[in-house]
Formats: C-alpha cells, sequence, structure tokens
C-alpha cells in the first residue's frame, strides 16, 4: 500500500479536501440507492455527473461519469470510508493534517472515487498525476474459465490507462483481454 497523501497540504486543505469527498460519496451512494430502487431494469452502465473539484485540488475531471459495474463492487468500502470521515467532515472532530488515520481515510475515499469515475483525483502539490487523467489498473485472478476483462473502457478522449493483470491458466473455452477500448476521441 502507498503512503496516504504523501505530502503536506496543510489543515486548512485538508478540511476542505474532505469535505468535498464526504459530499461526493454521499451524492454517489444516494444516486445508487435511486438507481436500484428504480422500475427499469436495463439502466445505463455510466450516468453523467456535475463534479467540480475545488481549488484545493490539481486540476479537473474529464466528462465525470459514475460508473455502476465499480460502484456496485466498491459499495461496502465506500460506506465504511465515508463513515470514517463523518465527524470530520461535520466538524465534531478537528482536521489535522498530522493526523495519519484521518490522511488514511481520505486517501482510500478518493482512492474509491478514482476507480468510480476513473479518472484521478490530485491535492495541488501532490506528486502523482493532475485530477482528470491516468487511471490504473491492477488485479490478480485465478483461473479464467469465462471471460475477463481488466479494463473495459467504452469511450476515452484524453489522459492515460494503464493495466497490469497477473491470471493463472486460461481455460480451453476462456478469454482474456487486458484493457478494451471501444472508442478513442482525439
Amino acid at each position: 500500500m502507498t503512503d496516504p497523501i504523501s505530502i503536506v497540504i496543510g489543515t486548512a486543505a485538508l478540511t476542505e479536501g474532505v469535505k468535498f469527498l464526504y459530499g461526493q460519496a454521499g451524492q454517489i451512494l444516494t444516486r445508487w440507492r435511486e438507481r436500484r430502487d428504480a422500475v427499469a431494469k436495463k439502466a445505463a452502465k455510466t450516468e453523467p455527473a456535475e463534479v467540480r473539484l475545488p481549488e484545493v485540488f490539481e486540476g479537473q475531471l474529464l466528462a465525470p461519469e459514475i460508473h455502476f459495474e465499480n460502484l456496485e463492487m466498491l459499495e461496502q468500502p465506500l460506506i465504511k470510508w465515508r463513515g470514517q470521515l463523518s465527524n470530520y467532515a461535520d466538524s465534531t472532530l478537528a482536521v489535522k493534517d498530522t493526523d495519519q488515520n484521518l490522511l488514511q481515510a481520505t486517501d482510500e475515499l478518493r482512492r474509491i472515487l478514482e476507480a468510480i469515475y476513473r479518472q484521478r483525483i490530485t491535492f495541488k502539490g501532490e506528486q502523482r498525476e493532475p485530477s482528470g487523467t491516468r487511471i490504473d489498473t491492477e488485479i490478480e485472478l485465478g483461473d479464467v474459465l469465462g471471460n475477463a476483462t481488466l479494463a473495459d473502457i467504452g469511450e476515452i478522449s484524453g489522459g492515460q490507462v494503464h493495466t497490469k493483470g497477473k491470471v493463472g491458466t486460461i481455460g480451453p473455452d476462456a478469454t482474456f483481454v487486458g484493457t478494451k477500448v471501444g472508442k478513442a476521441n482525439k
């Protein structure tokens, strides 16, 4: 595991970042619940989201969408890490940029949101790509007996995708794809 938010960003920036990430997680969970409760069974796999990153983040998300397949897999960790930040987000507890538990919870929630949006969310000053760019997919599978795709991207118009996978045996009628891109726009 990498170090959580490996920079000193200051208490004010961290406070704003925690409140933003906490709020985004809540909005996503609400949309997920509404989507599951909807009568339509053939709901879209993605849904556009209006997300404007506060100034404490580097860059902006590019045409953000909620990817419901990722959300379905990450629902419980999303709830867990959002809960870990609740007392900080509502100012019950003071945000301190030296609180390692707070930094870890913030980083975990941020990484889950990155997977759901399939875009980076980077605090200013971090040594990583700006928000809205590169997504890394890394997975280790056992034997593949059916079809497996590590990263299935419907459409991409910028940024970078890096896929890394490790599998056991691929069965005789099975298929294994690292990265599948439907449409690449320039």
